[in-house]
């Protein structure tokens, strides 16, 4: 059957009288029969990212820069933040050897790499001058950049400083709640490391960000000391289920208060998937996500993190940071993914080639081939106008002039109607409650056309579109993980 965009009218009305006669998707209790809502995807042009530690931890040195990079090219992650030391002069202090593999990899990886430029070390007790400090940090970022700014295009400028300028018992809502004296250095150090880096690097970006969720008064000082950085870093990290709905209203306070793009540079369950929260972490990573697709002023998203760290565990009685990694050590040399993995894998693809890939299995399912570009760029940009699947799924068989008879036809001829559509469309045999739904449905309207469309618009079929997308775009195969 070939594409058409010909119209018959004749043929369009009675197909029209045969939708609006259908009642909106079944619902059951599978999630198979979930009918997927295309409004929650992310924009496309977020930029994926995950952190990690390739020269300050040993447990990241017991794998491969080689073999990293490739863990972020298999979830299509392009940018990888670290934390770098350096010293006063910009020189690569720690493992330079390892850094510069790591900058010399990223080329041929593409991978864009964000360097945590550690500062801590610097302010000497903070007993240093304002005057001091800005040299400091002009010099050593004019230095590192003049070496490594043309591989480099966005600093992270030390890392949740509000940790240490925060009065004991104070919660960070306001610029009071931080010692000033001290904050007057750390801000002098900022502006010098801002200069330098655009002194030889005008159109790269900095990023400051804070560790507080909730409360902004540490970003209230940077207005209120003129720190001119370009991206407003935000860390996200919590084990309670409805705490989307917290994140979704930071966010939106951070865009109403500050006119910066916000890079939600950390995020990841609390404590990760120490104990028994494994299984539990994608599904609250998911809802993050959704709550952070209505936010626009969010452009960048970094998980935390992409290896487990064994060595620290119970080095931080508050905060355990051992197992934050989509990688756990299956033994003391070899990785393997855990649960997250392969929904980081599916969510960066469906907001990616979401809307292609859906397109694409419509059109392998009904009209028996692949979409020319032309048709697959005019589906896209109808889906993308949709207010749902239904109503694409509806104008899809409309314009094509696609009739139940013709949909049967594509199937086994002779088979059970009912799960000859199961195999086609989801490569599965119906559940025994399942048929039986369908065959009392069925049986008072005798019209197999509901079922199509419903398997159609299924989360289930969704997700198969998703992952064959996801073979297709990257040529690798989905974890198969127990």
């Amino acid at each position: 059957m070939k594409f058409k965009m010909k119209f018959d009218l004749p043929k369009l009305i009675f197909l029209a009288i045969i939708f609006i006669s259908i009642s909106s998707c079944v619902s059951l209790n599978q999630r198979s029969m979930v009918s997927k809502n295309n409004s929650k995807l992310l924009t496309k042009d977020i930029i994926w990212g995950i952190n990690g530690h390739p020269v300050t931890s040993k447990d990241y040195m017991k794998t491969s820069i080689d073999d990293q990079f490739l863990m972020l090219q298999q979830h299509q992650l392009n940018y990888y933040r670290f934390d770098i030391r350096l010293d006063l002069d910009g020189n690569v202090a720690w493992y330079k050897d390892e850094f510069e593999e790591l900058f010399s990899k990223s080329i041929d990886y593409d991978i864009h790499l964000m360097p945590v430029i550690l500062i801590n070390l610097f302010f000497d007790d903070y007993t240093i001058s304002e005057q001091e400090a800005y040299r400091r940090g002009k010099n050593q970022m004019l230095n590192f950049v003049k070496k490594y700014g043309h591989r480099i295009k966005v600093y992270n400028l030390g890392n949740e400083q509000d940790l240490r300028l925060i009065k004991p018992n104070k919660t960070g809502q306001l610029m009071s709640d931080y010692d000033l004296d001290k904050f007057e250095i750390v801000a002098a150090y900022f502006k010098g490391m801002i200069d330098g880096i655009k002194q030889v690097d005008p159109t790269a970006k900095t990023l400051i960000n804070s560790s507080n969720n909730v409360y902004f008064g540490f970003y209230e000082l940077l207005n209120e000391y003129q720190i001119d950085y370009d991206i407003l870093g935000f860390h996200w990290y919590s084990y309670t289920y409805g705490s989307e709905k917290i994140l979704r209203d930071a966010l939106r306070t951070l865009s109403a208060r500050f006119d910066k793009p916000i890079w939600i540079t950390e995020i990841n369950r609390k404590h990760g998937s120490y104990r028994d929260f494994e299984q539990r972490t994608p599904h609250l990573i998911n809802s993050y996500l959704e709550a952070i697709s209505s936010i626009p002023k969010v452009q960048a998203l970094f998980i935390y993190e992409l290896i487990d760290q064994p060595s620290l565990r119970g080095t931080n009685k508050e905060f355990e940071q051992s197992e934050y990694g989509i990688f756990r050590w299956k033994n003391s040399t070899q990785l393997e993914p855990k649960a997250i993995s392969n929904l980081l894998k599916m969510s960066i693809e469906e907001n990616k080639n979401g809307y292609e890939n859906y397109v694409n299995s419509i059109f392998l399912k009904i009209i028996g081939e692949e979409p020319s570009e032309s048709e697959l760029n005019y589906w896209v940009k109808k889906f993308n106008e949709s207010n749902s699947i239904e109503y694409f799924i509806n104008l899809f068989f409309l314009e094509n002039q696609i009739s139940p008879h013709q949909i049967q036809i594509s199937k086994n001829d002779g088979a059970d109607s009912i799960e000859s559509a199961y195999f086609h469309f989801l490569n599965r045999a119906p559940t025994p409650k399942e048929k039986k739904i369908w065959e009392r449905r069925m049986r008072k309207s005798k019209n197999s056309f509901e079922l199509d469309r419903t398997l159609l618009m299924s989360e289930e079929f969704w997700e198969q579109s998703m992952k064959k997308g996801y073979q297709r775009n990257t040529q690798f195969i989905l974890s198969e993980l127990k």
